[in-house]
């Protein structure tokens, strides 16, 4: 077995014990048919950016395009469809949202779409999903976290 290939296993199997061990999630989300679809890694894993919190990686659109549309149904539907101007519909179109936390690995926040920020039952899946603590923040920029319901008129490309 070659060193790369031992290092990636252990990296995996690290990763299944952090799991396992309800770890909370920095990350990135959707809330699709009412369920959240989530991609993050635990903080523990990431280096704090000058600002003092950690932020996972990639991209709502990366998640949208390279993950999600070949997995999720809803989103290959949402992908395929077609507003009237014969334009595609854009990955804002649903609710989303972003988790970050303190250097600490103590305070977390999550900076959201008002539809999840104000839904308590979705607010709660996405504690349990990504493994917040109950005090975690829902937050609303008023700009940048925008679904169809907000803006209708934003999402098409």
């Amino acid at each position: 077995m070659k060193a790369q290939e031992i290092l990636e296993q252990m990296a995996q199997l690290n990763e299944a014990q952090l799991n396992e061990s309800g770890q909370p999630y920095v990350g990135i989300f959707y809330i699709i048919d009412d369920e959240v679809e989530f991609d993050g890694e635990h903080p523990r894993l990431l280096t704090a950016t000058d600002g003092g919190q950690k932020n996972y990686h990639r991209t709502h659109s990366q998640f949208w395009y390279q993950t999600l549309s070949r997995f999720s149904p809803t989103v290959k539907e949402i992908i395929n469809k077609i507003d009237k101007d014969g334009k595609k519909i854009s990955w804002k179109y649903l609710p989303r949202g972003r988790v970050l936390c303190s250097a600490e690995n103590v305070d977390f926040v999550v900076y959201c779409d008002k539809h999840i920020a104000e839904n308590s039952s979705i607010k709660s899946k996405v504690r349990m999903a990504m493994n917040l603590p109950f005090k975690t923040n829902f937050e609303t920029d008023g700009s940048h976290y925008k679904c169809h319901m907000c803006a209708p008129h934003q999402f098409i490309i």
